[in-house]
């Protein structure tokens, strides 16, 4: 199992026992903070990048849901791509729009001093490939 696959099966069981945990009364602004909160611990040399960009999942796809689906199926494969991206792990198209690339170009921007010089040059290397650069 790799660390996308493990990661969502995570996220499957958070959503699950928020669920059993809560009297069957399930809030997905409250398992997807718990899942932002797996994302950001995922690893923890990048910890700052990770904070960032599961504040802004958080904020830009899940605050503006629905309580009762949140993290839907697309919000999760977004959250499962940007932990390829940040594992160099990416594979294919992620579901990034224009506007996520541009964030997520900020963001690296904004932690490049903090990150190791072969990640750093993967993470921009994805942002110029998808024309956000």
């Amino acid at each position: 199992m790799n660390a996308r696959e493990k990661f969502y099966s995570d996220i499957e069981r958070i959503k699950k026992h928020d669920r059993a945990d809560n009297a069957g009364q399930y809030d997905g602004i409250r398992a997807s903070r718990a899942v932002a909160e797996l994302f950001e611990k995922q690893d923890r040399t990048l910890q700052s990048l990770s904070n960032s960009i599961a504040s802004y999942w958080l904020s830009t796809y899940i605050l503006n849901g629905d309580p009762q689906t949140e993290p839907t199926e697309e919000h999760v494969t977004w959250i499962c791509d940007a932990l390829d991206l940040i594992l160099n792990q990416l594979d294919g198209d992620p579901c990034f729009t224009r506007e996520d690339w541009e964030e997520l170009r900020d963001m690296i921007n904004d932690e490049a001093g903090d990150l190791d010089l072969d990640l750093l040059t993967s993470l921009l290397g994805a942002v110029m490939d998808h024309g956000a650069l």
